[in-house]
């Protein structure tokens, strides 16, 4: 009788998951999404996503590590409901097409001004990677690297889709870094806006949630996903994001 309950809470979750994409995707097509903007915290924000996936990265035997720069600022003006969105569908998506190995996901500053400042998220595992010749229409909606991915991993094809469209919104862009066999990194920016120019440290409360990227550049060592998602800090650490720089093109996603 348990396994035809965990099996119908699946069932339903699916349904859930389908309805409100299909909804979103109505939304925004339609143009009737607004984004709200109010105060969150991007570390908290990346934390709370990462432990609503941290029961099926336990399952897969997977690792999984965040990191956010230390010149983030502790909190920000934006719609953290839909950049959680984005971040859920893209650490979801890892996790699902990762079989063996890690994820990391990590945030830096991208270019910052007195009232604005742009944020850089990446979503890299080490899954089955996309063909080159895919990466042109993934992010268009039903449409799937593999067709194949459908019936074995499940999912709509709205999933990128909905993200490409909100980061638009957000005054972003997204695109992706991948081959075949060698994992997946997806990149997204967001543009939002600062509550107080000065706050440009965590305080040291939040700097314990999340670890921050070493003078190297180098990510703290992955610790193993459980459902409390333990994730080490380093509080001597500073941050880098001349890495992730290297990786932006010059040019926006032909998709956005």
């Amino acid at each position: 009788q348990r396994e035809y309950l965990e099996t119908a809470q699946q069932s339903a979750t699916s349904l859930l998951s389908l309805l409100n994409e299909i909804l979103d995707f109505s939304k925004i097509d339609a143009g009737r999404l607004e984004l709200e903007s109010v105060p969150f915290s991007p570390a908290e924000c990346m934390r709370d996503a990462v432990k609503t996936l941290a029961g099926t990265v336990h399952q897969k035997g997977l690792q999984i590590q965040s990191a956010i720069s230390a010149d983030v600022p502790e909190n920000l003006l934006g719609d953290p409901t839909r950049l959680r969105q984005v971040l859920l569908n893209l650490i979801g998506n890892a996790v699902k097409f990762t079989d063996l190995g890690s994820i990391f996901i990590e945030a830096v500053v991208d270019q910052s001004t007195e009232s604005e400042i742009t944020l850089l998220f990446s979503v890299k595992d080490t899954g089955i990677g996309i063909p080159a010749d895919k990466k042109g229409f993934i992010f268009e909606a039903f449409r799937q690297a593999d067709g194949s991915t459908t019936r074995k991993h499940g999912g709509t094809g709205l999933g990128l889709a909905i993200c490409s469209r909100l980061v638009e919104m957000m005054g972003g862009r997204i695109w992706v870094e991948s081959s075949v066999g060698d994992g997946s990194t997806f990149f997204f920016t967001g543009v939002f806006r600062v509550i107080n120019p000065s706050a440009t440290q965590h305080n040291s409360q939040l700097a314990t949630s999340l670890p921050r990227a070493s003078q190297s550049g180098n990510p703290t060592p992955p610790v193993a996903a459980d459902d409390q998602i333990q994730l080490r800090s380093q509080s001597d650490a500073t941050s880098t994001s001349s890495t992730m720089k290297s990786a932006v093109p010059s040019t926006p996603a032909s998709n956005i």
